[in-house]
């Protein structure tokens, strides 16, 4: 297990400043919190998309290459690439698989389609997403090879 890492916030200095005094400045700005620690053993090909979900408490999660949709201690499989996830109603949340938006409800793991997502040429997936203040869902997609211009 790695060795326990301090948690800290950086300060944002109030007025405006050279790139040198920022470097300078950053060092004294951090506030130290603890020591981070992992919570568990939870492996994934591919971990990504951190969300915390405040109504529920838990820490939402995905393991695009796995297809897994994780949150708290439980992970839900999709059966698809899963590119990011944002909570959504009670045990459900909203998952932006490979090719379409769904709802994944975590207490019983069942994955409906909600949408297909036409992607313009083939080998795209969604990337990554997140919800603005107005609630709505905004994906990225990206090329499975890595090709630029998705």
């Amino acid at each position: 297990m790695p060795e326990p890492a301090p948690v800290t916030r950086a300060v944002r200095p109030e007025k405006r400043l050279s790139a040198r005094a920022i470097v300078c400045l950053s060092y004294q700005a951090v506030e130290r919190y603890g020591t981070a620690a992992p919570v568990g053993t939870i492996r994934a090909q591919l971990g990504e998309g951190p969300r915390w979900d405040a109504g529920a408490r838990r820490l939402l999660w995905v393991d695009i290459e796995g297809g897994v949709v994780h949150a708290g201690d439980r992970a839900v499989p999709c059966g698809a690439k899963v590119g990011c996830v944002a909570p959504w109603s009670g045990d459900t949340v909203l998952a932006g698989l490979a090719g379409a938006l769904a709802a994944v409800d975590l207490a019983s793991g069942a994955v409906r389609e909600l949408c297909a997502i036409p992607h313009g040429r083939p080998g795209l997936r969604v990337n990554d997403g997140a919800c603005d203040p107005q609630g709505r869902f905004w994906v990225g997609t990206m090329a499975e090879d890595e090709s630029p211009g998705a």
